[in-house]
């Protein structure tokens, strides 16, 4: 299930991306990503290839309220924290949500 939330897109491109001496955006990574624990080390590298991160930790929060339909984004601890209103799920999916 995909929800849309258009600002979550807007917020995290400008928080997370920059753009280097050649105008090529990239993504500056946290420092405390490179520590954290639930993470997997990094693969070794073959060849001096354009590294391409496809995931991120953020530390960013993203709770869906079912039954209120709506998502609440942390940005960060001590972040700004907003929601942002999404369509409602049918009644028998909302009740898996529930449980």
């Amino acid at each position: 299930m995909g929800v849309e939330v258009p600002r979550l897109v807007l917020r995290l491109r400008e928080h997370f991306s920059s753009t280097d001496e050649e105008g090529k955006t990239s993504v500056k990574e946290p420092l405390q990503n490179k520590d954290s624990l639930d993470s997997s080390p990094p693969a070794q590298r073959v060849s001096p290839v354009e590294e391409k991160v496809l995931t991120r930790r953020t530390g960013w929060k993203f709770v869906y309220d079912v039954k209120k339909s709506k998502v609440i984004i942390t940005e960060g601890e001590g972040g700004e924290t907003w929601s942002h209103k999404v369509g409602e799920l049918p009644p028998n999916v909302r009740e898996v949500g529930e449980g």
